[in-house]
């Protein structure tokens, strides 16, 4: 008749493998909540300095062009004009300045696309690390919730362990009157 006793062991022994050894504390949870708003603000801190850094060269494009790029381009318009004996008029240079202008929007739009490949790989990063904190707090969460569960059946297993009726003291007293009834017929009813 031990076999109550053994399957509240068993449920006791399977909650507390499930559980593992270790306890997991209630915040670490919030731990890890505050955890997804790092990541957020981390991001958008990122974000921010990748955008910085690609003005920053889409200027430094632009400044190329207009002080480095143009003088020697126009130059070069005006002395092959120069060797065909012909004059570089305000039409000639506005068709040159088109052509610079065509090439820098190029530049910067190639910056602008290498931009946008860096935000789509940020994006995927913190996605991925936002989603495996996600992970991490749901499992958290559920662990936590294991502990308390396994505190309260631990503590309700107290309690039913004291319920259960010790089937030897219960025989010993049944025995006991038993042995009463027995002496009871013996003595024919007399009382001592």
């Amino acid at each position: 008749m031990k076999k109550i006793p053994n399957y509240y062991a068993f449920i006791l022994t399977l909650l507390i493998g499930i559980a593992g050894c270790a306890t997991i504390p209630k915040e670490s949870v919030k731990l890890s909540e505050n955890l997804s708003v790092m990541i957020e603000s981390a991001k958008a801190s990122h974000v921010n300095l990748v955008n910085k850094y690609f003005e920053e060269k889409k200027n430094e494009v632009k400044r190329f062009v207009m002080e480095e790029y143009k003088p020697v381009f126009i130059k070069n318009v005006g002395e092959r004009l120069k060797a065909q004996n012909k004059e570089f008029t305000f039409e000639l240079y506005d068709r040159a300045m088109e052509r610079i202008l065509k090439k820098m929007d190029q530049w910067v739009g190639e910056v602008e696309e290498m931009r946008i490949e860096v935000l789509n790989e940020l994006d995927e990063h913190y996605y991925l690390m936002s989603q495996t904190n996600e992970a991490i707090t749901g499992l958290l969460r559920s662990a936590s919730k294991v502990e308390e569960v396994r505190k309260e059946l631990i503590e309700r297993s107290r309690i039913e362990a004291e319920k259960i009726i010790d089937f030897g003291k219960l025989e010993e007293k049944i025995q006991g009157i038993m042995d009463k009834i027995s002496e009871a017929k013996k003595m024919g009813g007399k009382e001592k």
